[in-house]
């Protein structure tokens, strides 16, 4: 798929969901993100997103510790 150059493709992560689409809670622990970014990657249809953010913070999780993924 091609990416055009005036389109800037967002998605977020943070609000997990089942297989079958229900509603499971909020989960932002750094492993969950990289199986949500694949998820939404195949979702979408894309190899790229441009901006990929945190939608909801948990309260369990620190956020240095999903953060840290980023460089």
């Amino acid at each position: 798929m091609e990416t055009s150059n005036q389109v800037l493709l967002a998605t977020k992560f943070g609000n997990e969901r089942s297989s079958e689409g229900t509603w499971v809670g909020i989960n932002d622990r750094p492993e969950y993100v990289h199986p949500a970014c694949e998820t939404s990657l195949q979702r979408l249809g894309t190899d790229d997103i441009d901006l990929y953010y945190q939608h909801r913070v948990e309260a369990d999780t620190p956020i240095e510790e999903t953060s840290a993924l980023w460089p």
